[in-house]
Formats: C-alpha cells, sequence, structure tokens
C-alpha cells in the first residue's frame, strides 16, 4: 500500500460527507421548489366518474397467528431500515461522487487542449473537479434563493435551511481539502 492510501481515505471521508451534504441540499430545494405541485389535492385523482364496487375478502386468523406475523414483518422492517442506514451515506456519497467524475471527465476534453494521458490535463481534470463541486454546491441554494415561496414554511427557515446545508458542504469540501493540503496528497488522490 502507497504512503497517500490512508490520508486519501481520511480526506475522502470528508469528501463523501461533502456529497451526503450536497444530496440533502438538491433534496431540500426540490421539496421547496416543488411544493405546490406536491400539495395540490387534484396531483394524483382519477378522473374517472363512478367508483369501481370491488367485493371484500375478509380473512380471520388466530389471535396468536396474526401477532406471529405482525412481529416477524415489524422485525424485518427494523432490520430493513437498520441496514438502508447505514449503508445509504455510502452509497449515495459514491454515486454523487461518481457523477461528479463523469461530468469531469467529460469537461476536461472540451476545455484541455492536451493528450489524455498528459501531467497538465490530469492537473486540469482536477480543478475541473473542484469546479463540479462547487457548481453542484452552489446551486441548489440560488435555486432556494430565487424560486418563489409557496411553502407554508416561514421564508426564513426556508433559507436558513438551505444556508445551514450550503455551510456544511463548504465546511466538508473545505477540510478535504484541507487535508490533502496537510498531507500532500495530489488533487488527483480524491474523489
Amino acid at each position: 500500500m502507497n504512503k497517500y492510501a490512508h490520508r486519501a481515505r481520511v480526506a475522502n471521508f470528508f469528501g463523501a460527507l461533502g456529497y451526503f451534504s450536497i444530496l440533502m441540499q438538491w433534496m431540500w430545494a426540490i421539496i421547496i421548489i416543488a411544493y405546490p405541485m406536491l400539495t395540490n389535492p387534484n396531483i394524483f385523482q382519477n378522473h374517472s366518474t363512478a367508483p369501481i364496487a370491488r367485493p371484500m375478502v375478509a380473512l380471520s386468523l388466530p389471535p396468536i397467528v396474526s401477532l406471529i406475523i405482525i412481529c416477524v414483518i415489524t422485525l424485518a422492517m427494523l432490520v430493513l431500515t437498520f441496514a438502508i442506514v447505514v449503508t445509504m451515506p455510502k452509497t449515495l456519497s459514491s454515486n454523487v461522487a461518481h457523477v461528479a467524475q463523469i461530468t469531469t471527465d467529460a469537461i476536461t476534453p472540451l476545455v484541455a487542449n492536451t493528450p489524455k494521458q498528459s501531467k497538465k490535463r490530469k492537473a486540469f481534470s482536477a480543478r475541473v473537479m473542484i469546479g463540479v463541486k462547487a457548481s453542484l454546491w452552489i446551486a441548489p441554494l440560488l435555486a432556494v434563493y430565487f424560486a418563489p415561496h409557496n411553502a407554508p414554511i416561514p421564508y426564513d427557515a426556508v433559507s436558513a435551511t438551505a444556508l445551514f446545508c450550503a455551510a456544511a458542504t463548504g465546511v466538508y469540501f473545505a477540510l478535504q481539502y484541507a487535508i490533502a493540503v496537510i498531507f500532500k496528497l495530489p488533487l488527483l488522490r480524491l474523489k
């Protein structure tokens, strides 16, 4: 294992937190912007005129069997919820990092005028990644601030939450790059 592996892992941990925070920013922005559509009572209304009557079938089980089935289903849901909560941040942050890397790989050839394997192009690619992270970080904040305010939540609370999420993202990415500078990691090792 080379000398950068552990240091890069520590730095990329904060990068993963930054990507997770970006995802939370985008979710907040989408919820605030899409709130009028989500609260429209006619959005999911079926336009049929007559309700369709369906016969109901009642299934009666002994109380102990029903209790066992309920306990098994509840336990399965708790285990599934725990598994999702444990694996979700890593999966989401790696997916957002992958999207940022794909974007960087697509932008770099358009802007850089160097051969694919040159040192200049790799260094430029690392700088483009910083720009992609910055744009993913700032865009949801601007979307919340410039979107029409239709939510029942006070505008101060909406903007404070958006600003808090953006500040958290900035701190996480700043820590990632600070660790890279302190440990003298190449920017290409950062995700």
